[in-house]
């Protein structure tokens, strides 16, 4: 059965950002599309996309950034605070 694109970008949403499993995001979409499987899900997430991305690629890709992100804020943060305390002893 062929589903809307929206349909797959929403489990494409919840494996990447909610972390679901895809036997999971099939359970979440039943309720909509009873006949959809853990399967489909795994289909859709080893299709390469037109960069010859998988979802797992994607998925590594927003973890490694969100990595670098935190630790930029919390090195801006250890700044912030010996500057403060720079101050304070002048």
């Amino acid at each position: 059965m062929a589903y809307p694109l929206h349909v797959i970008d929403r489990a494409k949403h919840m494996y990447i950002v909610e972390g679901l499993t895809c036997e999971a995001i099939a359970k979440v979409l039943k309720t909509e599309y009873p006949k959809i499987t853990g399967v489909t899900i795994r289909k859709w997430a080893d299709a390469k996309n037109e960069f010859s991305e998988t979802w797992d690629n994607i998925k590594n890709r927003k973890l490694q950034t969100d990595e670098r992100r935190i630790l930029k804020a919390e090195t801006s943060k250890r700044k912030l605070l010996i500057n403060q305390v720079v101050e304070m002893r002048e």
